[in-house]
């Protein structure tokens, strides 16, 4: 018979048998693998079939798998030898916490050691920044003998990490995938409508963010004035100069905001209660038309009119509040083109959508809110 051909092997890291296949070889009855090492190890399998498992590898050694044919009567030539290596499991624990060192939150990244010799290890951390799908980051670090990373992260992004080892025998396949977000940044154009003795402050959401907080610090000192998971606040005895507003979750809280502008003239928003107002009058973006809304079980399909100038658009979708309900967060997405589907929804919920442009500087008035309700399950 002729020898066999397209030889494929698939090691597995943690027991080092090895799955030696090919093509079937006309008038064949019988297959013989074999495996030599560069130091001369030996491995031998047989069958009838058109595979056959070789073990037990060496982890980190290399070696050349062969097949030869066997018709009852000849063998055949030696098949056309396939080099691979028996490349170590990637690492079996990641561990990945968030830590605030000055200004900046670090992704502390730590993982187990790999059971073999001459161990490196690689860690590759992928995110959204903004959670945008176009801005995009990919980082990893440098072949490390030591079991842990750190990296600085940019707030308010949805990263993945996972962790790969090498040796002589190859690299291992991906670690299991460790996703997370990071802190919010910190609310942007914040501003204040109405006088000093009394004002509403409001400003844009945060990404990932799940409660602001505004202070005041005069003084040298951080007082905490208003904690609220809307976003606006009413105070009395406002100082701009002395004011921040910050943005939380569950990982931290960012850095405080950088600049109050006001007052401002104030128009409501017809679904928002009487302390949220929206400020956005007087941008140069035209405020988007929304085209069509339409939900399908827990799925709610948006989709407006592009505006000239706009590189992104933000949808905050609030869920209606009953009466004696927990207040929810509204859910606030960043797109940049054209239509968007928001899933997960509650059944038999009524959600509300608004729409506005944004430029990178500037951010247009939000679209009338669009109420929909969900179906059942």
């Amino acid at each position: 018979p002729c020898a066999p051909s397209n030889l494929t092997v698939d090691v597995d890291c943690r027991t080092n048998y090895a799955r030696l296949s090919w093509d079937y070889t006309k008038f064949a009855v019988e297959y013989f693998g074999h495996a030599a090492s560069m130091d001369g190890e030996t491995l031998s399998c047989d069958s009838s079939k058109t595979s056959c498992t070789l073990g037990t590898l060496q982890c980190g050694h290399t070696y050349n798998f062969t097949v030869k044919a066997f018709d009852g009567i000849c063998n055949s030539s030696i098949s056309l030898p396939l080099h691979e290596g028996a490349a170590p499991c990637p690492p079996s624990r990641l561990n990945v916490r968030m830590q605030r060192i000055k200004q900046m939150y670090w992704a502390m990244i730590s993982w187990d050691k790999v059971n073999c010799s001459n161990i490196e290890y690689l860690a590759e951390i992928k995110g959204q920044i903004g959670n945008n799908s176009q801005t995009l980051m990919k980082v990893s670090s440098y072949w490390l003998l030591r079991p842990y990373f750190e990296l600085p992260m940019p707030c308010s992004t949805a990263f993945t990490v996972a962790v790969f080892s090498r040796n002589s025998g190859g690299v291992s396949k991906s670690s299991r995938i460790f996703s997370g977000i990071t802190e919010p940044c910190a609310p942007q154009r914040v501003k204040y409508s109405g006088n000093t003795s009394q004002v509403l402050l409001s400003w844009d959401a945060s990404v990932f963010a799940t409660m602001y907080t505004v202070y005041n610090v005069s003084g040298g000192s951080y007082v905490k004035l208003c904690n609220t998971t809307g976003l606006s606040c009413q105070l009395t005895n406002f100082n701009p100069a002395a004011t921040k507003v910050t943005a939380s979750n569950a990982v931290g809280e960012s850095n405080p905001s950088q600049n109050i502008t006001g007052p401002v003239s104030a128009r409501r928003r017809r679904d928002l209660q009487p302390t949220q107002l929206n400020a956005y009058e007087g941008e140069n973006l035209e405020t988007p038309e929304v085209l069509a809304v339409t939900v399908s079980g827990g799925s709610m399909y948006v989709r407006w009119r592009m505006v000239k100038g706009a590189t992104e658009y933000e949808l905050i979708i609030e869920e209606e509040q009953k009466a004696g309900q927990t207040t929810q967060l509204p859910r606030v997405r960043n797109i940049d083109g054209d239509f968007y589907t928001e899933t997960d929804l509650k059944p038999v919920t009524t959600y509300c959508v608004t729409v506005a442009a944004k430029d990178g500087f500037n951010q247009s008035n939000y679209s009338w809110p669009a109420c929909r309700k969900t179906g059942a399950l």
